[in-house]
């Protein structure tokens, strides 16, 4: 996702861009109806290819922008809409599939939007009292996750922007960088899903204390600024493939 700094309470009209590298292929189609009534949506990326489907333009946006819903604004549709893509990602560039990713809804969906600001429900990162934990690292090689329903994992070399990202999404909450950590740091996490309340096999704490007690770093819940998207135009129909 990209990042500016602005001065405060100016707004920034910005248009998806077009990024340097894309996907290769890429065909979007109108999902088709549940048979059952019930909304399955299934989401996949391996080292070739992208799979998405039953995917709202809401959906895609939070992964394209590694923002939360609350974060976009727009249109009703942009959320019931359901689209199936398929997309060729050029090889060592998996990475940048959210980059990627923006500039197909840019291209298809002749997606743009500008940034405002709005108080709202988030969570703020800094340095703990004890102080941080974490090591210095020569440069970011990204971050390393395994997500399951009783057990959680992440490691890598990453910079507060990506962590903080990163903990967004897992949090479903959008994380403000308050720590003053410049450059990339070293990371090893460990702490329990979802469903690992009352479970022996858990493998750490909660997020929160986990980044605590493993990082340095706090977590804290509060109502503060945060960055929404605001649809200027979206075309309903994307562009044929």
């Amino acid at each position: 996702m990209n990042r500016f700094l602005v001065p405060a309470g100016m707004t920034i009209v910005l248009g998806v861009v077009a990024f340097a590298q894309s996907f290769e292929v890429a065909s979007i189609k109108p999902a088709q109806p549940s048979t059952d009534g019930r909304l399955h949506v299934w989401r996949n990326s391996d080292e070739g290819r992208l799979s998405y489907l039953n995917v709202s333009l809401r959906d895609m946006m939070k992964d394209a922008f590694r923002v939360q819903d609350e974060q976009i604004a727009g249109p009703d549709w942009l959320g019931t809409d359901r689209f199936d893509i398929t997309a060729k990602i050029p090889a060592g560039a998996r990475s940048h599939i959210p980059e990627m990713l923006g500039s197909l809804l840019a291209e298809r969906f002749r997606l743009s939007f500008h940034r405002e600001k709005k108080d709202m429900a988030r969570y703020s990162l800094a340095v703990a009292k004890s102080g941080s934990r974490l090591q210095k690292a020569e440069s970011a090689s990204g971050l390393t996750s395994n997500i399951g329903k009783v057990c959680n994992r992440a490691n890598g070399q990453i910079t507060m922007t990506a962590l903080t990202d990163f903990l967004s999404q897992q949090l479903h909450r959008p994380v403000a960088d308050e720590t003053g950590l410049e450059g990339a740091y070293r990371m090893s996490l460990e702490w329990a899903g979802d469903s690992a309340a009352n479970d022996a096999d858990a493998c750490g704490p909660s997020l929160v204390t986990a980044v605590q007690e493993q990082l340095g770093l706090s977590l804290t819940a509060q109502k503060g600024p945060v960055e929404i998207l605001v649809v200027d135009r979206a075309d309903r129909t994307p562009t044929e493939n």
